[in-house]
């Protein structure tokens, strides 16, 4: 039953994150749908950094990947943040080499979406 809950609540917030970058993106890469951005990845990094072994063990690298690209992600937002007294509106835009490990994210999406049913 955890599990499942967890897989929900999981699934939850990589919709929501989806969300908020389409936003990001099509609303001017401001600092309002940054923000949005950075809640959604850091209840993500929460999420499976605390719950992990509560799934699969075939499912820890697809985790692993997930955070690592998270962690390199809020770093650069941590640096460019600390830079400016940013307001909602400014462009907020930062080089970011490491890429989001799609493959591994859509393998552990679908098994959360299994877990649920």
């Amino acid at each position: 039953m955890l599990v499942q809950a967890l897989a929900k609540a999981l699934l939850d917030e990589f919709s929501k994150t989806e969300i908020a970058y389409t936003d990001y993106l099509e609303g001017g890469h401001t600092y309002r749908f940054a923000c949005v951005l950075w809640l959604s990845n850091e209840r993500i990094v929460h999420l499976i950094n605390t719950y992990s072994h509560m799934f699969d063990e075939e499912q820890q690298d697809n985790m692993k990947a997930i955070t690592a690209h998270l962690v390199v992600w809020q770093d650069c937002w941590r640096k460019l943040d600390a830079t400016a007294d940013f307001k909602k509106n400014d462009r907020f835009v930062f080089q970011n080499d490491h890429r989001f490990p799609r493959e591994q994210a859509n393998k552990f999406i679908d098994y959360l979406k299994q877990q649920c049913s």
